[in-house]
């Protein structure tokens, strides 16, 4: 058999018409009673717009035997009018766009009338997977342009490629063509999780209620997760009404920075009942009541995080789910002792818990905390707190089971604080107390030694720490990160301890450290050139370390010279400034002492940042004799010419 005759087998041309100048209110049923008048019609196809759906005017009609089809050619013209509009008839010809590849077989079982999906330019392909012949994967060729075969793919392979495109890939691959557009929307079934980072880029383009509505409606219902806040500003309240209509199996969502609610919080918790990761930080709109129908409609949350939401004060947790184990309400200024007292008497399996920055809270809610939270094991109190005092914070030594503690910037913090908590928390491995400067010394860093499981220390900005208590840690051996930015006490020589007892010491951050130098530099390099030398970084910004004279070839020491200390936390701070809100009695001090001009001038430059606010002005005669010239060097040109013409 010629390769023509299987050709016109294959897709019935013996007995296929084209037919066109059709009217564009004509149905496909009226068409194909129209031509019955011929002869049994098999099968009628009428092309319509791939997007609109609307009749673009042509037709393809195959009819039972070849005679319907001749008899329908040799028709005269007013047989063919319908809706007032002649048509025109033609045999069906193939198209020259249907491209097949060589050496395949092509002896395929002839397809059933309904098979046939043919478009304007007459393209006649198989609809049915299973007349393709097998492909082998092994044989795959290149065309003349390079590129793959992809139509030989399995539509399962084509699915799971699209799975791994990124989400603006997948929605263009959704208008190549039919086929594509469909197995694009199949591919949406793997998508467990949808987030936006990096997605959107430059000013006023972001996510919007119309767009996230979209992409829900493809993959909503498998979604598990959803993180709404890379790209958060054009969104609105009525995003929770896609999420509630999309999303029943969502287990986690992030939604911070988005202008949600209470009402909104009611919808996303009647329809998504299997929460368990909730994160709403920096809300604005949000309050104790749309956070209570949130947590009687998701009673299998083990996650919140409402950071920064500056509403709230407690009276939604008498309803809290008791599964609950993560709680941040870090920076909820308004919270009082009352909601720690509802958190504490329904969440008895709560291990992480953040309350920094809750200004109002007292003593009262540490005592809650540590007689009812018995399984606690990271527990953050940084931040200073008018209420609470050291008595209070020694409370901490009950809990027993405490891994993570942070105190960092709370005034209250004290010696006998910390020597409490290494006493009764002795699971403790990491301990932050930077810029706890007040009252902490040698005596309470040395305490936590106590703790044979420390991992990672933070001791910045405390101006009383030196290196005899700095070198008890390092007995230790197991510490694998220190951070001791701006301790005017910590020299080369506790540091060379570290380098010869801490060999799992991952991170050094010495930042403003003036007194460190080279010396110690060069033992860690001498200690970190074995093979199995675990990676160490050193961060020495602001030492005395010249970096350009040290060789780190061959040792596994990462050398970075950023200073990463912060000014504002220095114990030193104050010591130039005078103080802002001390009595009368202080003042007049300060203004009795007797000292000098030149060092009242000194500290006002230093603390003013090169300022001159001293009453004493300098005289004329103290320039005489120095260049002045160049003193606009790096300057503004136009102000060195106005200088020049003055």
């Amino acid at each position: 058999m010629s390769e023509e005759t299987t050709c016109d087998d294959k897709y019935n041309l013996q007995r296929k018409i084209f037919v066109g100048n059709i009217s564009y209110r004509v149905k496909q049923h009226q068409l194909e009673k129209h031509f019955s008048q011929f002869g049994t019609v098999d099968y009628c196809y009428l092309v319509k717009d791939h997007l609109k759906k609307w009749s673009r005017g042509i037709a393809f009609v195959t009819f039972k035997d070849k005679e319907g089809m001749t008899r329908a050619l040799e028709a005269a013209n007013e047989e063919l009018v319908i809706d007032g509009r002649q048509m025109r008839v033609a045999p069906a010809e193939e198209s020259k766009r249907v491209s097949y590849t060589e050496g395949v077989n092509r002896q395929l079982p002839p397809p059933s009338a309904q098979d046939h999906t043919e478009n304007d330019a007459g393209d006649f392909r198989c609809s049915q997977q299973d007349h393709k012949p097998e492909p082998d994967m092994t044989t795959l060729e290149l065309d003349e342009c390079g590129a793959c075969e992809i139509e030989r793919l399995y539509d399962d392979s084509l699915i799971l490629i699209f799975s791994f495109l990124s989400i603006k890939e997948r929605i263009r691959i959704e208008r190549v063509c039919k086929k594509w557009r469909h197995l694009a929307k199949k591919s949406w079934s793997r998508q467990y999780k949808l987030q936006f980072h990096n997605m959107f880029q430059g000013f006023m383009k972001g996510l919007t209620d119309s767009i996230l509505n979209s992409l829900l409606l493809r993959c909503g219902v498998y979604l598990r997760a959803l993180d709404l806040s890379a790209s958060s500003k054009l969104l609105t309240d009525l995003c929770a009404d896609s999420i509630g209509a999309n999303c029943p199996n969502l287990t986690v969502i992030n939604v911070s920075g988005v202008n949600v609610t209470d009402v909104s919080l009611r919808t996303i918790a009647q329809a998504c009942p299997k929460l368990k990761d909730f994160v709403q930080q920096s809300s604005f709109y949000v309050g104790d009541k749309g956070l209570t129908w949130l947590f009687q409609g998701c009673a299998s949350l083990e996650r919140v995080d409402l950071e920064s939401n500056a509403r709230i004060i407690g009276d939604c947790f008498h309803s809290v789910p008791t599964t609950l184990k993560f709680l941040n309400l870090t920076h909820c200024t308004k919270l009082t002792d009352l909601g720690i007292r509802k958190i504490c008497l329904r969440c008895k399996h709560l291990t992480e818990l953040y309350i920094s920055h809750c200004k109002s809270l007292t003593d009262q809610s540490l005592v809650n905390i540590t007689q009812n939270l018995k399984r606690l094991k990271v527990f953050n109190l940084e931040g200073s707190y008018s209420q609470i005092t050291p008595l209070g914070l020694k409370k901490i030594e009950q809990l027993v089971c405490l891994e993570e503690v942070s105190f960092a910037q709370n005034s209250a913090v004290d010696d006998e604080v910390l020597t409490q908590c290494a006493v009764g928390c002795p699971n403790l491995t990491c301990v932050d107390v930077s810029a706890c400067y007040q009252h902490v010394t040698d005596r309470g860093i040395q305490a936590l030694t106590r703790c044979s499981d420390l991992l990672n220390l933070n001791i910045s900005y405390l101006s009383h720490v030196s290196d005899s208590c700095v070198e008890a840690l390092a007995m230790s051996g197991k510490l694998r990160t220190l951070v001791a930015r701006v301790c005017s006490g910590i020299t080369d020589q506790a540091m060379l301890t570290f380098a010869e007892l801490c060999n799992d010491l991952e991170l050094a951050d010495l930042s403003g450290n003036f007194d460190i130098s080279n010396l110690s530099v060069e033992r860690f390099i001498a200690t970190h050139t074995w093979e199995d030398s675990k990676p160490l970084t050193l961060v020495l910004g602001g030492t005395s370390v010249e970096n350009e004279h040290l060789d780190t070839t061959g040792s596994s020491i990462t050398l970075n010279m950023y200073n990463l200390s912060l000014p504002h936390l220095k114990a030193d701070r104050e010591i130039m400034l005078r103080p802002a809100d001390g009595s009368s009695e202080e003042e007049e001090e300060w203004e009795g002492e007797a000292v000098s001009s030149e060092i009242k001038h000194y500290q006002s430059v230093m603390a003013a940042g090169a300022e001159i606010t001293s009453d004493t002005e300098w005289d004329d005669y103290e320039l005489e004799g120095l260049e002045c010239d160049d003193y606009l060097i790096g300057d503004d040109p136009l102000e060195e010419e106005r200088w020049s013409m003055s």
